[in-house]
């Protein structure tokens, strides 16, 4: 999304769900024509130092994925979570994704508003653009959380101002979301879609969120006011996280800082303090 607009250009959520599904086909090692990343010793030395323990050995020229199955048939599911952020595709896989014939074929001639560019190349030029601007992005996954309590503080890469600050904001919120309760929002109907022999494990695991109280908090939240993708996607989480067992708490300093949508759908308000105004506490 172009910064300062509320929607993408006509044409790229079309777009990224085509190059989504081609980035994890292309990377896949068991597609046609695929091109699956091979395995590169002493780049992760923790699965290294597991495959020795356990003297698993790989085929020759053996990929990512190989060691993500070995280390599972080992008992070692964290060692391959790990294993498989390298196999996985990275950002700068979208470019190369977005140029397959295909692709090219279906939406080559979709201009962008009334500009000569076309979608395909606005794609690409915003993708490389937040290649630069947000590494955090670009590269294999470092940060993961998997303790059951956790707080993350994004004062410092959630500016306010103008319109780029405002979408790295959105940006940061949502990347925040997804690192800490993703799994939340995975039903068990996802299971029937993965490789049978990995379907038990994350049955068990989606069983314990399931069965688990959650609760997604959110302070300041007048940070948000400029982010639009930030409110659309909380929205949707309060309406259909209560049968999923969550809940969401927003806390800020004004009755304006939330949405209309937000205050209708709250099951409680609570008002804190004393500086508030006359007019907010009656509205």
């Amino acid at each position: 999304t172009p910064p300062g607009h509320e929607k993408p250009y006509d044409g790229i959520q079309q777009l990224a769900g085509l190059v989504t599904d081609e980035m994890y086909r292309w990377r896949d090692d068991v597609a046609a024509n695929a091109e699956p990343r091979p395995y590169l010793p002493r780049l992760e030395p923790e699965v290294d130092e597991v495959m020795q323990k356990h003297n698993i050995h790989l085929p020759a020229d053996p990929y990512w994925w190989d060691v993500v199955d070995k280390l599972f048939d080992a008992g070692e599911s964290h060692m391959a979570i790990i294993a498989q952020r390298h196999a996985v595709p990275t950002l700068s896989d979208a470019i190369t994704a977005s140029r397959r014939p295909q692709i090219q074929n279906l939406l080559k001639e979709t201009a962008v508003g009334f500009s000569t560019e076309t979608v395909i190349n606005a794609f690409e030029r915003m993708v490389t653009s937040a290649i630069r601007e947000f590494p955090i992005l670009s590269s294999v996954t470092q940060f993961d959380v998997s303790s059951r309590i956790c707080s993350l503080d994004l004062m410092d890469v959630c500016p306010q101002g103008d319109e780029m600050a405002d979408r790295q904001t959105a940006i940061m919120y949502m990347l925040s979301r997804h690192v800490m309760v993703r799994n939340w929002w995975t039903g068990k109907e996802s299971i029937e879609f993965m490789p049978e022999k990995y379907r038990e494990y994350h049955e068990i695991k989606l069983q314990d969120v399931s069965e688990t109280p959650k609760r997604l908090c959110y302070d300041e939240f007048h940070r948000t006011s400029n982010s639009y993708s930030v409110r659309a996607q909380l929205i949707r989480d309060v309406r259909e996280g209560r049968k999923r067992g969550v809940q969401i708490l927003l806390s800020s300093q004004l009755l304006d800082d939330f949405d209309d949508d937000m205050i209708d759908l709250a099951t409680g308000i609570w008002v804190l303090g004393s500086a508030i105004s006359d007019q907010a506490v009656d509205n």
